[in-house]
């Protein structure tokens, strides 16, 4: 897909301080997707290789139950998809489309460059806990709580 960028990347507070080097590459590699509503945008266990921003539309970030999923948080423009499992190693991220949602992809390859050879880029990484992330140490809490009561208590909770 031919893209046009006609927004400012350096508007995005992860790319505002990167180097024009990298702008310039975003700009070359970054295709435009649009999802329609109840579209998956990205499933757990899966490491996407390629990085979403959220351009506009609305996102839900979901946990999914025995029965169905459900809604965690509901997230929009600005949200980066798919960087917490790509950096994490491990793909801990269910978003679905809760509208219709235009985004920007950018390749996972160009965004480990990033990481590894910016350092502005990656201090904004290591300072801005994703919501994936926040999720992946409630459930590692909430297991290591389970484990702590024992078999007979975790059935009373």
């Amino acid at each position: 897909m031919e893209s046009k960028i006609n927004f400012n990347l350096r508007s995005i507070e992860a790319f505002s301080k990167i180097d024009e080097s990298f702008i310039d590459e975003i700009k070359k590699n970054i295709e435009f997707i649009k999802y329609d509503f109840g579209q998956p945008i990205c499933n757990l266990n899966t490491i996407p290789n390629k990085i979403l921003l959220i351009l506009n539309g609305q996102v839900r970030f979901l946990h999914q139950t025995q029965n169905k999923p459900e809604t965690i948080k509901k997230m929009g423009p600005g949200t980066l998809i798919g960087l917490a499992s790509l950096l994490n190693a491990k793909g801990i991220e269910f978003f679905t489309a809760s509208s219709q949602v235009t985004a920007i992809s950018i390749p996972d390859s160009l965004i480990l460059k990033m990481y590894l050879n910016d350092t502005n880029f990656k201090t904004w990484c290591n300072k801005n806990t994703q919501i994936a992330d926040l999720y992946e140490l409630c459930l590692s809490l909430q297991n290591l709580q389970a484990k702590d009561r024992g078999p007979y208590l975790s059935t009373i909770y």
